[in-house]
């Protein structure tokens, strides 16, 4: 709790323990059906940088297979190696 009211602090939010406990970017208090949209576009932006970032690694795995697969063939005198 004491985490929370410093971050509210931080942030120039009302403290006290008459304020609302969940509120938007100008301080306005959030409705329950306002906080479920919240929420729903929250759960999007992660999925969405979990996919990506998915996306990503198998690429960079993809890059350094083939990377890999160059040198080995350079090492061995491959077809596309010039001597």
């Amino acid at each position: 709790m004491r985490r929370y009211l410093d971050r509210r602090a931080e942030l120039g939010l009302d403290c006290a323990r008459t304020a609302p406990l969940i509120v938007d970017t100008e301080g306005k208090t959030l409705s329950a059906d306002q906080l479920e949209r919240h929420y729903q576009d929250a759960r999007m932006v992660r999925v969405s940088l979990e996919a990506n970032g998915s996306f990503c690694r198998a690429m960079l795995a993809g890059r350094r297979t083939d990377t890999t697969s160059l040198s080995i063939r350079a090492e061995a005198g491959g077809p596309h190696v010039q001597a």
